[in-house]
Protein backbone atom coordinates (compact mmCIF):
# COMPACT_ATOMS: atom_id res chain seq x y z
CA UNK A 1 0.00 0.00 0.00
CA UNK A 2 1.28 3.17 -1.02
CA UNK A 3 0.13 6.24 1.47
CA UNK A 4 -1.84 8.63 -0.68
CA UNK A 5 0.18 11.56 -0.80
CA UNK A 6 -1.87 15.00 -0.36
CA UNK A 7 -1.31 18.49 -0.74
CA UNK A 8 -2.82 19.05 2.93
CA UNK A 9 0.37 20.44 5.58
CA UNK A 10 -1.39 18.47 8.15
CA UNK A 11 -1.38 14.88 8.22
CA UNK A 12 -4.77 14.06 10.90
CA UNK A 13 -4.36 12.32 13.74
CA UNK A 14 -6.83 9.26 11.87
CA UNK A 15 -4.66 9.18 9.26
CA UNK A 16 -1.35 8.31 11.08
CA UNK A 17 -3.32 5.78 13.10
CA UNK A 18 -4.54 3.97 9.97
CA UNK A 19 -1.07 4.13 8.19
CA UNK A 20 0.33 2.76 11.47
CA UNK A 21 -1.84 0.32 12.33
CA UNK A 22 -1.34 -0.92 8.14
CA UNK A 23 2.78 -0.58 9.05
CA UNK A 24 1.99 -3.05 12.14
CA UNK A 25 -0.16 -5.34 10.03
CA UNK A 26 2.51 -5.99 7.47
CA UNK A 27 4.87 -5.99 9.94
CA UNK A 28 3.34 -8.89 11.70
CA UNK A 29 2.24 -10.99 8.40
CA UNK A 30 6.10 -10.70 7.68
CA UNK A 31 7.23 -12.30 11.03
CA UNK A 32 3.66 -14.68 11.07
CA UNK A 33 2.66 -15.97 7.57
CA UNK A 34 -0.85 -17.02 7.50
Amino acid sequence: LDIVKTNKKKVTIQELDLQARYYLHKQYNLYNPS
